[in-house]
């Protein structure tokens, strides 16, 4: 029967001949004053497809020549409907499913290998150079299927592989920094104060790992006689498995002050055991150099050995000189020798400590801070505190890098021995 479109908007016929699928699209307006009139309706076929939407005019009355056939260009909803419904683009055109399917593999692809960043990039431009394409070839109202299927469809799919890539990376990396912080939270618990005072020695501190887990530490261990060992220690790398490293030679110290009485201990004694236990831990997968010195209270002659670490500096009157008395590092070789040097302090002496993160900081030019650069500055600022001398060496070091954070773990101690020190054992300098 007769039907009459609304005022709001037409009604849209398609005659599509199902053998072919070769289509023309015509208003519905004229056809329906031909049946008012009484006229034939040449363009209704015989055992023609006679699809009628609902369609908004866009304003464009201009019929244009699309790859699906001519398409009034104000009836863009229409013709994207039409296109699906009677599967002409896939008939008509099968080099499109090819296309789609081959953006939708480079898609996916992009999607599971680029960053977030890259990949923005991707769609962004396969986007714009699609659609640019269409429209050079054709027209604005061609912008339709099968043009905009490939296009859209792979960029939906990308996308959604993308999410699901995040979602998977987001899981992963929750379950390493939950181990990591397990393994900082282990390693926190034998980093001794930032601030210890033991008799005529007092000690200042700072510690910042280049990651939440680091492979420098250092610790205090008091003996039975009132002794001390001072140890640092730097293990190759940074990480989880250096972590692992300096809890393992940590355990092994305190075992060797059990094996050894106050007295009789000697630093290479603690190297030792210490070696033995990462090697064997280890097998040679990672290395530490370490430094040790015990300290007596009532005598100036310290004893140190360096097991490959950096050369401790001692300040005083100003003036500044090296602790050397080198050795293989750690978790080398399965045994080790190790050798003990005395050092006598005097009252006022300023003895730093310091892992390589320090002098092995660089610049821009990638030119390392190194030790002679140190050596100024520990001569320059010798009158100030141990905490403020710390707090300034870090900023310096940190003004040239460029950088607030370090590559390396840095760790740097300065033990200062009392002006108003009178020991019982004395040795003249």
């Amino acid at each position: 029967g007769e039907r009459v479109p609304n005022t709001d908007g037409e009604y849209f016929v398609n005659i599509a001949a199902p053998s072919s699928y070769i289509s023309q699209s015509y208003s519905l307006k004229p056809v329906v004053q031909a049946m008012r009139q009484g006229k034939a309706i040449s363009v209704i076929e015989e055992d023609d497809v006679v699809l009628i939407l609902p369609s908004m005019y866009t304003g464009n009355a201009d019929w244009t020549n699309t790859p699906h056939g001519l398409v009034p260009g104000g009836y863009i909803i229409t013709a994207i409907t039409n296109s699906v419904m009677t599967g002409q683009w896939l008939h008509q055109f099968d080099w499109q499913l090819l296309t789609t399917l081959t953006l939708s593999l480079l898609s996916i692809f992009c999607a599971t290998t680029l960053a977030s960043r890259h990949f923005a990039i991707y769609i962004i431009t396969m986007q714009v150079a699609w659609f640019g394409a269409a429209t050079a070839a054709f027209s604005f109202g061609a912008l339709l299927l099968p043009w905009a299927f490939p296009a859209l469809s792979s960029a939906v799919s990308s996308i959604v592989c993308h999410i699901f890539r995040l979602h998977i990376e987001a899981v992963a990396q929750a379950a390493v920094d939950a181990e990591l912080a397990t393994a900082q939270m282990i390693q926190q618990t034998y980093l001794p104060k930032d601030q210890i005072s033991k008799g005529p020695f007092s000690l200042q501190s700072v510690y910042q790992p280049a990651n939440q887990c680091s492979g420098d530490w250092w610790y205090l261990f008091d003996l039975e006689n009132g002794s001390s060992i001072l140890l640092i220690g730097d293990a190759s790398g940074h990480g989880v498995g250096p972590a692992l490293a300096t809890a393992c030679v940590h355990a092994a110290a305190y075992s060797a002050m059990s094996l050894f009485d106050g007295d009789s201990i000697k630093p290479s004694d603690v190297l030792r055991v210490m070696n033995k236990a990462l090697h064997q831990t280890f097998n040679s997968q990672i290395s530490m150099t370490a430094f040790a010195i015990k300290l007596t209270p009532d005598s100036n002659i310290a004893q140190f050995a360096n097991a490959g670490h950096t050369r401790p500096m001692l300040t005083r009157a100003g003036s500044i000189s090296t602790l050397s008395n080198p050795s293989n590092p750690l978790g080398i070789l399965a045994e080790s020798n190790f050798h003990n040097k005395d050092l006598l302090l005097m009252p006022g002496d300023r003895l730093f400590l310091f892992t390589d993160g320090l002098t092995d900081a660089r610049n821009r030019r990638f030119r390392r801070y190194g030790e002679n650069k140190l050596k100024r500055f520990m001569e320059t600022q010798s009158a100030l505190t141990a905490k403020d001398l710390l707090i300034l060496l870090v900023q310096e070091v940190t003004s040239f890098q460029s950088s607030k954070t370090f590559e390396d773990d840095l760790t740097a101690l300065v033990l200062d021995v009392s002006p108003e020190w009178y020991p019982k054992v004395t040795k003249s300098a």
